[in-house]
């Protein structure tokens, strides 16, 4: 059979609409309907000649779900999960469909869908959303769990494990699990298939499927409802973990992972994502940022995170409670585009901050150089080459070919 060389008008006229369904699928906080989902996730077994597991445990979140798979992965639990299937369940059969798709279209053919359906879908969704999630479970278990969960998320974990195994093995696992499971769990993520958070690579299939009729990519139908129906899921040959969707998902007119007063991602269980224009931040940036303290700004690493720190904070609140000192202050006149100011202060003996802008986003970053710059330009070679001003070598930039901020 003759590869599709090209889409018709027609064809073309559709791909906003799959763009559109698998975008509103991507950020949907519908909860969905359990059994069409356990009956799609029975049909993936199928699909793959796996008999199917003889319990379907849901969680509240993310969080709650690979939590509960690690606690199941643990020798006094784990025979009676089995181990993981995504690999059967989930990336057999998009491999095989992705061959299918690739010998049937040409390159122009999949470069127009991927551009129109799955890189925007990817952006919005995979990007943004997925990615934020997975940062946030991750940091939610990377250093003390007991100290970083919440008694809510806990709660969950308890029930769904209390339930599926019984509540003398949660009573028996619970304490030990608290401040031992950091690579248990992340290895639970990478057992996971992500439902809705798939969104970006389903959606692309799904044109070729409905509109092209390649027929192996309606083997992705099972997957496509799982999408629709539940969040993130971890196959098991005994059992499967399927969590609940989030009941917020919110983004910028950019599709940046965004919400100025509240958790831009929220799950049942209160397991939530904090984010401002898709960067992701503790919750008292969102929630109480006049609260934070001077250390706690000072102390963050990611000069992102800082800036928004220090916005919600108020700048110049910050300047004043740090006892900063004016050292020097100069115009930048760049060959095009609109002059800006900088400032340099000492915060104190070992510490100076340049107060710039990103002149293509207006965006003010509060950047940390050494006490001994004594000018705003001696701080912008230094956030170049820091290691040359540290030893004393130095260099001379001329002020018209002012270096670029790094951010």
């Amino acid at each position: 059979m003759p590869k599709i060389e090209k889409l018709t008008k027609e064809q073309e006229a559709k791909l906003p609409e799959y763009r559109d369904k698998w975008l509103a699928i991507g950020l949907s906080t519908n909860p969905g309907d359990e059994k069409i989902a356990e009956e799609a996730i029975k049909e993936s077994y199928r699909q793959v000649n796996l008999n199917f597991p003889k319990k379907i445990i849901w969680c509240d979140s993310p969080l709650s779900l690979v939590l509960v798979d690690s606690i199941f992965k643990r020798d006094s639990v784990g025979d009676s999960v089995g181990d993981s299937v995504g690999d059967s369940v989930g990336d057999s059969v998009r491999d095989s469909v992705r061959n299918s798709v690739w010998d049937s279209v040409g390159d122009s053919v999949w470069d127009s869908v991927w551009d129109s359906v799955g890189d925007s879908v990817w952006d919005l969704v995979r990007d943004s959303v997925r990615d934020s999630a997975r940062a946030s479970v991750r940091a939610s278990v990377r250093d003390s769990v007991w100290a970083s969960v919440g008694a809510s998320v806990w709660a969950s974990v308890g029930d769904s494990v209390g339930a599926s195994v019984g509540d003398s093995v949660w009573d028996s696992v619970r304490d030990s699990v608290r401040n031992s499971v950091w690579d248990s769990v992340w290895d639970s993520v990478g057992d996971s298939c992500f439902g809705s958070h798939d969104a970006h690579w389903l959606g692309f299939y799904d044109f070729f499927a409905t509109e092209l009729q390649i027929q192996e990519a309606h083997r992705l139908e099972p997957l496509n409802l799982i999408a629709q129906h539940c969040g993130w899921w971890i196959p098991r040959e005994k059992v499967c973990l399927v969590s609940k969707k989030p009941i917020i998902c919110t983004v910028n007119d950019r599709g940046e992972l965004h919400n100025e007063t509240t958790a831009a991602i929220a799950y049942r269980d209160g397991f939530s994502v904090y984010a401002i224009n898709g960067v992701v931040v503790p919750e008292k940036v969102v929630v109480e940022p006049k609260t934070q303290t001077i250390q706690e700004i000072q102390e963050e690493s990611n000069v992102e995170v800082k800036r928004i720190r220090i916005e919600k904070y108020g700048h110049e609140k910050y300047l004043y409670e740090a006892r900063a000192r004016l050292l020097d202050s100069t115009t930048i006149r760049p060959e095009q585009g609109t002059p800006w100011m900088e400032s340099l202060y000492k915060i104190d003996e070992s510490l100076s901050v340049l107060v710039t802008c990103d002149p293509s986003t207006g965006r003010v970053y509060f950047l940390d150089v050494p006490a001994s710059c004594q000018s705003c330009l001696e701080a912008q070679h230094y956030l170049q080459a820091p290691e040359l001003i540290l030893q004393g070598t130095g260099f001379d930039f001329p002020i018209t070919t002012y270096p670029k901020l790094r951010t």
